[in-house]
């Protein structure tokens, strides 16, 4: 059992290193699209602190604003996940950024 638990921890200690050395942006929401989430890459490529980011909603990054975030979120609720979405993105500075965006629909034990 405690090598099982040491090999699982190394795995999350693997992950964990991918996703903050990812030169790619990695976002998560709740279900509310509140960020949860926003990893270096993300910070690089937006301008935005995670301090920032973290109160904020998703549909802002969105240059389409909330109307794109709804059509994002109906369509991962009826394919399950998005490959190469291209969209464009507000950094901080009020420019824009074309990206190729790939998204998944997480769910906790319970299926939320």
């Amino acid at each position: 059992m405690a090598e099982e638990v040491s090999r699982l921890g190394e795995r999350l200690g693997m992950f964990q290193a991918l996703v903050e050395n990812s030169p790619d942006a990695i976002v998560m929401t709740d279900a509310k699209g509140f960020v949860t989430y926003f990893s270096p890459g993300a910070v690089i490529l937006s301008g935005w602190s995670v301090e920032e980011v973290l109160p904020m909603r998703a549909d802002e990054f969105y240059a389409g604003g909330l109307e794109e975030a709804r059509e994002v979120g109906r369509l991962l609720q009826e394919k399950g996940q998005l490959q190469n979405y291209q969209t464009s993105f507000k950094a901080k500075d009020g420019s824009l950024f074309e990206a190729y965006a790939s998204m998944s629909m997480l769910h906790d034990a319970d299926g939320e």
